[in-house]
């Protein structure tokens, strides 16, 4: 169970929980106990 949740105050509106990408990435003793991913939109002028 994982969970996304959105704000919508720019620019950084969306925080998603993506714990589940560690155990596919290599990382030093101790590894992560969590990644959160913070995500907006990009304005293309």
């Amino acid at each position: 169970d994982r969970t996304a949740l959105s704000g919508f105050v720019l620019p950084l509106d969306t925080w998603a929980d993506l714990s589940l990408m560690l155990p596919l990435e290599k990382w030093p003793q101790p590894p992560p106990k969590g990644l959160a991913y913070f995500v907006g939109s990009l304005v293309d002028d």
